[in-house]
């Protein structure tokens, strides 16, 4: 309820994440706080030689890569495209760890002719 959308978009949701529904996504996100889910590969084993675990990360990058290709749809990146080439400024915001996405793409975004912004301060993003 406080995230103001539907029920049926939450489970869309958490079926994208490869979970049954809601219920599920709670069973499986429990169970990773628990387990203390590591940052690296799940399948990368501690007897794992530089060969193997090099194979298993780029193996993992690059399942993941093309599920988000998968997940792409071509005409909201044409609009996006259209809506950027169209803006009259464009602002990046990030907080943290995104500070350094945000800027990074005030690096990328500033050869557009467009004048671009980014903001890492709270109190510079409300204003």
């Amino acid at each position: 309820k406080m995230s103001d959308v539907s029920e049926s978009t939450v489970n869309r949701f958490c079926r994208r994440l490869d979970t049954k529904g809601f219920p599920d996504f709670k069973l499986h996100l429990a169970q990773s706080l628990a387990n203390g889910t590591p940052y690296v590969n799940r399948h990368v084993d501690e007897n794992d030689g530089p060969d193997e675990y090099t194979n298993k990360i780029f193996e993992s990058t690059m399942a993941s890569l093309e599920v988000a290709r998968q997940s792409v749809c071509v005409n909201t990146v044409n609009r996006v495209v259209d809506l950027l080439t169209q803006a009259q400024r464009i602002s990046f915001f990030g907080l943290g760890a995104s500070a350094s996405v945000a800027h990074d793409a005030l690096n990328k975004f500033f050869r557009f002719n467009v004048p671009v912004v980014y903001f890492e301060d709270i109190l510079m993003q409300r204003m």
